[in-house]
């Protein structure tokens, strides 16, 4: 009996491992993700500059 609940502590504890290293991925593709989006609205407000559809503020 003990026996088997020292297998099933084990297996809980390498499914927690996994989900930890789960966790961490999906932190750094969040953060990546963020810095893409960033990328991506200053490239559209240059090309938008560049193609003169530019909002300007003094009329």
């Amino acid at each position: 009996m003990l026996t088997e609940i020292g297998y099933i502590k084990g297996g809980i504890d390498r499914i927690e491992r996994k989900q930890d290293a789960q966790d961490a991925r999906y932190i750094g593709m969040a953060e990546r993700m963020s810095a893409v989006e960033s990328s991506a609205k200053s490239a559209h407000h240059r090309i938008d500059r560049l193609e003169g559809r530019e909002v300007r503020e003094d009329g």
